[in-house]
């Protein structure tokens, strides 16, 4: 901070000193007044990727700035981003990266022609650049996709859409996020597959037993392709209880992981008895069929 005359540099090289003094002096001389002085990495998109330059910005009172890159003016706003007395260092923020509204994690089975969808954002020095990509198993890129976001200081949804089928196999997914000082995130979800064919597997129901009263039993599945699903709940004397469908590629019939939660109730809205119980799942996909059950104990 320059106080009528006294000088203090924050993290400034040789040059950068020098222009520090003589701009801030001018303005101290100009106007008596308190000046700031700051300098960093900024981070300028190029067709490789961020490109991390420097800056000088002068700040005095009443608000008139200096702003530098590699010590030449540049006529920018960006430095209405920069804070007063301190350097931004913190990382882009990346909430999710999602298929089809759903979270990615590991182990997930994916479309073969997925749109890979990543939540970003950084309220302090903007988004700057982003980057996805999808890599097989050997680590090579099989697509990608980047973009420039205008240093936006909000959440920005950025999109990867595969324009390609995916061979059956094990992939992983790459998402690298520049915000305005260099600063970046990285990350990788792994491994993600692409099933070799039609298929169900992984029916499972928790907490097992349940007591509708006070929770909720999740029935669990993989697809290996979105399919119809019918899921019919049986009692053990074969009494059919509960029907439920769902159109291929709707909740509940997407590839990967899906979820049907049981409140214990019938079609009718009756809370079933205690007992054992059996839900019977059925997957349809071009003249294909497969299925599965899985056994559920009531106990109130």
């Amino acid at each position: 901070m320059v106080k009528r005359g006294l000088l203090m540099t924050v993290r400034l090289g040789a040059w950068q000193q020098i222009i520090c003094f003589i701009l801030g002096l001018g303005l101290v001389v100009a106007t008596g007044q308190d000046v700031f002085c700051k300098s960093g990495p900024y981070a300028t998109p190029g067709e490789a990727g961020p490109q991390i330059r420097n800056y000088v910005v002068i700040w005095d009172i009443l608000e008139k700035k200096s702003f530098f890159i590699d010590g030449t003016p540049v006529d920018t706003k960006l430095d209405d981003r920069l804070k007063v007395g301190s350097i931004d260092s913190t990382p882009p923020n990346q909430a999710e990266v999602s298929i089809a509204g759903r979270a990615v994690l590991p182990g997930d089975l994916i479309p073969v022609a997925p749109a890979i969808s990543a939540l970003i954002s950084d309220f302090e020095s903007g988004v700057a650049t982003w980057s996805m990509e999808i890599l097989d198993a050997a680590n090579q890129v099989v697509r990608s996709a980047s973009g420039n976001a205008g240093m936006l200081t909000e959440s920005v949804s950025v999109t990867l859409s595969i324009g390609l089928r995916l061979d059956p196999g094990q992939y992983s997914i790459k998402s690298t996020v520049f915000n305005g000082m260099g600063a970046s995130t990285e990350t990788i979800i792994a491994p993600v597959y692409v099933a070799s064919e039609f298929g169900l597997s992984g029916v499972i129901s928790a907490p097992n037993p349940f007591n509708p009263n006070r929770e909720t039993a999740h029935i669990q599945y993989q697809l290996g392709q979105a399919s119809d699903v019918e899921l019919v709940l049986f009692s053990l004397s074969g009494e059919r209880l509960l029907t439920r469908r769902f159109a291929a590629g709707d909740s509940g019939a997407q590839v990967g992981l899906n979820e049907f939660e049981w409140d214990g109730r019938n079609d009718f809205g009756e809370t079933v008895s205690n007992g054992p119980y059996v839900a019977y799942l059925t997957v349809r996909s071009n003249g294909k069929t497969k299925s599965g059950r899985v056994k559920m104990m009531v106990l109130k």
